[in-house]
């Protein structure tokens, strides 16, 4: 995914910071790595929100076979918790007169299904997010 600024950009002005404070030229290049190794993992952190975030607003509608495929006996459990939110949202909609609840989508069902899901099951989840061509 594409940053507003690349490294290059970012180590440029780390060595303008630090040749600033130091008042020489030379930068310490293991406070350097340092930086730049947790800038690296900021961004990948990011990028795994971000394509999340993109993943729960525009889901396959069959993700949980895609995702468990391996396991049928578990694609039908976690679809059958699935259609369970999406019944009592439906309901919710047609008995409700709020507008924040007749206005909920899908992607908030993700979220649910998502806070619903095993530890090792989010992983699987955020795993095959992550593996989608953006």
């Amino acid at each position: 995914m594409a940053h507003t600024k690349t490294l290059e950009d970012i180590t440029k002005s780390l060595h303008t910071t630090y040749c600033k404070d130091n008042k020489s030229n030379v930068v310490d290049k293991s406070d350097l790595y340092l930086d730049l190794h947790l800038l690296e993992k900021l961004c990948e952190k990011q990028d795994s929100i971000v394509a999340f975030t993109y993943y729960a607003n525009n889901f396959h509608l069959d993700f949980i076979d895609r995702v468990w495929k391996d396991n049928p006996l578990l694609v039908n459990h976690l679809q059958d918790k699935w259609d369970t939110l999406v019944t009592q949202l439906t309901k919710a909609r047609e008995e409700c007169s709020n507008l924040f609840v007749r206005n909920m989508t899908g992607t908030v069902l993700f979220y649910e299904f998502y806070m619903m899901l095993d530890q090792s099951n989010k992983e699987l989840l955020n795993e095959f997010i992550l593996n989608q061509k953006q």
